[in-house]
């Protein structure tokens, strides 16, 4: 288990606002890709909950719940100061915010 945590590390990364300083992402295709809304919500429960740590995907949560925009959640993280990317071909595909913002709280609890 270990090794597996030391692996999963590799993918997660420091992302801070300025409501959650302590915010977190997942660079699911570094170094060609940055942070992708879509690929960390997929890797998120085996790089945080599969190795314990559901601290750290409270944390992804909380930073990406941020940016919700419209029920979407960012498609692209851009450089430092710029606005987030939303894919708007997916706009029908909303984000259940009420489920989206339980789990949020769930892990906060525990």
């Amino acid at each position: 288990v270990g090794q597996l945590i030391l692996a999963a590390d590799q993918f997660i990364a420091d992302r801070p606002t300025n409501e959650n300083p302590e915010g977190k992402t997942i660079l699911a295709g570094y170094p060609w890709f940055s942070d992708w809304g879509r690929d960390t919500m997929i890797s998120l429960p085996g790089l945080t909950l599969a190795t314990g740590r559901p601290e750290i995907a409270r944390d992804i949560l909380k930073t990406y719940a941020v940016f919700i925009d419209q029920g979407m959640l960012p498609n692209r993280f851009p450089d430092h100061g710029e606005m987030p990317e939303y894919y708007k071909k997916l706009k029908n595909l909303k984000v259940n915010f009420y489920g989206f913002q339980q789990n949020v709280l769930k892990l906060q609890i525990k």
